[in-house]
């Protein structure tokens, strides 16, 4: 029997209603975008980031739900608050699954 994580959610507003424009859910991560979740992995609890990696995030939510959104819907219909646990959440999977590697970068 498999243990499979709680499914992974994000909604996309209307940015003149901010009604709810659509919902996604994500169950099955797939092992690629761990790996490359353990690599932003060095963001969590940063004040700031860069453009670089906050469009890397973007794009890994992105491809996480199988890119049924783009990075510039990402960014101009989703909400901070739901956008970055789902981060964390990929995060903790990996690290659950792999360890807890050191950060990278610099």
């Amino acid at each position: 029997m498999s243990s499979i994580s709680a499914p992974l959610k994000i909604t996309l507003y209307d940015p003149e209603t901010d009604e709810v424009k659509a919902e996604y859910t994500c169950t099955i991560i797939r092992s690629r975008f761990l790996k490359k979740a353990l690599a932003l992995q060095h963001l969590q609890g940063q004040t700031e980031i860069s453009d670089e990696d906050a469009d890397a995030i973007a794009a890994l939510i992105c491809q996480v739900f199988k890119n049924k959104f783009t990075i510039d819907e990402f960014w101009d219909l989703s909400s901070l608050e739901e956008a970055w646990p789902i981060l964390d959440s990929i995060i903790a999977r990996a690290s659950r699954l792999w360890g807890n590697p050191p950060p990278q970068g610099n």
